[in-house]
């Protein structure tokens, strides 16, 4: 047992000593926000909390204050110190802050250190240092090869622990080495190391190594932690070294054409990602820039949660918890232009002769049967990028202007057409206008019919009430009161309508379906058909809503069904009027 523990002991010295060899390689990174960036961001979050979202609104401040991730250091061929991060770590941000902790708890911290190069298909950022330091002679070294499945591998980083960034450098196995996730990067360009290194929030852009005695620090970058998923225990993916390295090479390399030439290229790419046939959006967002999200990101982010199909606002939410609050914010803005475009004539372009270069930024004209569109366009990350993009007269697009031509402003008061909720559960209270004295309580579930839309639905009722029944002249019970369980199939057309702070919802559904009692005396159980209309009313976002509606039912009883044998039957029939409060399941 004793010898046990010495290799124990000696395992852990192990583990500890190559982590100090490897730690004062990975820095934290802390992205700086311009100022106006965090207003922004403040402001969202404020008034995403007045339309009901309020765990949105939590999580933009606390983004706001400053998060924080890991990454690695390399050293070129030339010297140069650079190090490698995640895109998501430094989105929004110009520069950075790099603090490197020593194994005595010493901190040497780099202030605006550049962001130099960053990757649009990948999640991979280049951060340079200042002007002239060189504090690195070596780095790590960047691998070619891909792991072995099931070989050992260790993560390192600063993932939080209490809000703060704690050195971590955890051992783990791949479980996967070709895996292919097209949601997290496209197969045709890379695969993804699957492996259980332990990952947390603030690990991101740290990197996944391999023991390499001969290489500096005594480990070799096989990989760069991207994404940690969740509910699912240790499934972590890295993006492989090959294709970290074949992007720094490529960022790094000197252009040979001219600012003109790169825009026509890059405006040319926009125009045939505009033209894809389905889900455009996801190949716009990369033409998006952070100047742009800062103006108009709250108007498209509200209008795509307001209007959007199920699946892209699902793609938006992934985006701005998964990765970061700005991406997500790009994708609904490219959500916003791709619904706007798809109203339209087809965009061409002629090439630079559209191109009108200005100071900091540069017009573009886009040509469409019937006119024409002016885009504004400015570099950042070393990609050209749409800072300004015209809003035709389109709800999708986040129109700004009323009828008349006067600016309106996120959140004033307006009429648009919206699809309030994907599915709800209502409880009511139910009272006959008639003469039978109809008490019911009632539960209902309602289902669209497509998806993303709420203009018809599918609704289904289960209620039960007591009912007071008269004679009638095919039987004579005497005035009875028995318990009454109806079933209730209904088509619902609905027109979503937003006023302001409130969707008002006036409907009608025609349904068919099936009662029944609980007497002995009367046999009412028999098809019913039932004819309604009502109005709702409810705030945007998850919660509550609250409606009133009017219903006339007609049944026919077993009993007379079969007693009058020509099917000229009496037929029960019922005035009744709904107050029911309804809770969505899903927004």
């Amino acid at each position: 047992m004793k010898r046990l523990s010495t290799v124990l002991a000696l395992i852990a010295f192990g583990l500890v000593t190559a982590g100090a060899q490897i730690r004062p390689l990975v820095p934290i990174v802390r992205p700086v926000l311009h100022e106006k960036t965090k207003v922004f961001i403040l402001d969202l979050a404020e008034s995403m909390a007045k339309d009901g979202y309020d765990d949105a609104s939590d999580y933009l401040k606390a983004w706001a204050e400053g998060g924080f991730g890991s990454g690695f250091v390399i050293v070129e061929k030339d010297g140069r110190n650079l190090v490698i991060t995640n895109r998501h770590v430094v989105a929004q941000a110009e520069t950075a802050t790099l603090e490197f902790e020593g194994g005595d708890g010493s901190t040497v911290t780099y202030k605006d250190c550049p962001v130099v190069g960053v990757s649009e298909t990948l999640d991979i950022a280049i951060i340079g240092f200042p002007e002239g330091v060189k504090p690195f002679a070596k780095g790590l070294s960047i691998g070619s090869r891909l792991p072995e499945d099931g070989s050992d591998v260790l993560s390192a980083g600063f993932p939080g622990l209490l809000s703060r960034p704690s050195w971590q450098f955890g051992k783990g196995s791949v479980t996967n080495n070709k895996a292919r996730i097209p949601e997290l990067a496209d197969p045709a360009e890379t695969v993804l190391i699957q492996h259980s290194a332990p990952i947390d929030p603030g690990s991101s852009g740290g990197p996944l190594v391999v023991a390499n005695p001969s290489a500096y620090g005594g480990y070799e970058v096989i990989g760069i932690n991207t994404w940690k998923v969740n509910g699912r225990q240790d499934t972590n993916f890295a993006i492989p070294g090959t294709a970290m390295r074949a992007f720094i090479d490529q960022a790094l390399k000197p252009s040979s054409v001219s600012p003109k030439e790169a825009l026509a290229s890059r405006v040319a790419a926009f125009v045939a990602a505009a033209a894809a046939p389905e889900d455009a959006y996801k190949g716009l967002d990369r033409f998006v820039s952070y100047d742009l999200v800062s103006r108009s990101g709250e108007r498209y982010l509200k209008n795509a949660l307001a209007s959007a199909p199920t699946k892209v606002r699902d793609s938006i939410v992934e985006k701005f918890v998964g990765v970061s609050p700005v991406e997500g914010l790009r994708l609904a803005i490219a959500y916003g232009i791709a619904e706007a475009l798809k109203a339209g004539p087809a965009l061409r372009f002629d090439g630079a002769a559209a191109v009108t270069e200005g100071d900091g930024s540069s017009v573009v004209e886009l040509a469409r049967d019937g006119g024409s569109l002016q885009t504004r366009w400015i570099r950042e990350h070393g990609y050209w990028r749409l800072e300004t993009f015209p809003e035709p007269e389109a709800a999708s697009a986040g129109d700004t202007k009323d009828k008349k031509g006067k600016e309106k402003k996120a959140g004033e008061k307006g009429v648009e057409l919206v699809s309030p909720f994907d599915a709800g559960v209502s409880l009511g209270v139910t009272a006959e206008t008639g003469s039978y004295g109809f008490k019911m309580g009632s539960l209902g579930l309602t289902l669209p019919l497509f998806d993303g839309s709420s203009f018809l639905a599918f609704r289904n009722d289960i209620s039960v009430g007591a009912h007071s029944y008269e004679s009638t002249d095919i039987y004579d019970p005497g005035e009875k009161t028995t318990l009454v369980i109806s079933f209730l199939g209904s088509l619902v057309a609905q027109l979503p309508v937003r006023l302001g702070d409130l969707y008002i919802v006036p409907y009608v559904k025609p349904g068919v379906g099936f009662v029944m009692t609980t007497s002995l005396d009367i046999d009412l159980g028999g098809a019913t058909t039932a004819l309604a209309g009502g109005l709702y009313v409810t705030p945007p976002g998850w919660g509550w809503s609250l409606g009133a509606e009017y219903s006339r039912w007609s049944c026919t009883s077993m009993d007379a069904l079969l007693d009058s044998g020509s099917g000229d039957t009496e037929k029960q029939t019922m005035n009744a009027v709904t107050v029911y409060a309804t809770m969505s399941l899903f927004y």
